[in-house]
């Protein structure tokens, strides 16, 4: 598959495979999720205009450099792998996550006013999502086994039925 557009200045791939390039027409960032057959020009909080030089720290954040004679860098408000903030909920803490650190089970109990759709465990450190498990409304108690997971820092997310999302973070030693 051709690239779209005729002036590609860098390429990376995140986490998820998915391609990521700049361009200085159409100006700014090009996106494919699907391995190159589309591509669609992304905005997440970056500039317009010719963009050069590109890169995708370990989080999968994006940052850009300008092709214009005043160079600047700039940096993606969103990863391209989690997430996004506006789903998380600012409302009380409506569950606890136990023990935190784990070592073998973690248990998560939920308000009974949260009634559950997904739950996901996300690597912090590599944005890739380890677990995802659909669960059933009414269910108040989880007991997830991290057991064969690596030391390190996790995101554990809730999807609710009412679309508020439910973000905590724990740590598995």
């Amino acid at each position: 598959t051709l690239i779209w557009g005729p002036q590609v200045s860098d390429v990376v791939i995140n986490s998820d495979d998915d391609i990521y390039f700049t361009s200085a027409w159409p100006d700014g960032v090009v996106r494919s999720l699907d391995d190159g057959l589309t591509f669609e020009l992304i905005n997440e909080g970056l500039p317009g205009g010719p963009m050069g030089n590109m890169a995708v720290d370990n989080n999968d954040f994006i940052y850009v450099t300008s092709l214009s004679s005043s160079n600047y860098l700039a940096k993606s408000i969103n990863t391209t792998v989690s997430v996004s903030e506006k789903y998380i909920s600012t409302t009380k803490k409506q569950w606890m996550v136990y023990p935190n650190p784990a070592t073998d089970i973690l248990t998560i109990s939920i308000d009974n006013n949260v009634k559950l759709r997904v739950l996901t465990i996300t690597n912090l450190a590599s944005g890739k999502q380890i677990v995802k498990e659909i669960v059933y409304p009414g269910v108040k108690t989880i007991k997830e086994d991290v057991s064969s997971l690596a030391a390190g820092v996790y995101l554990l997310s809730i999807a609710g039925d009412n679309c508020k999302m439910y973000v905590d973070k724990f740590i598995k030693y």
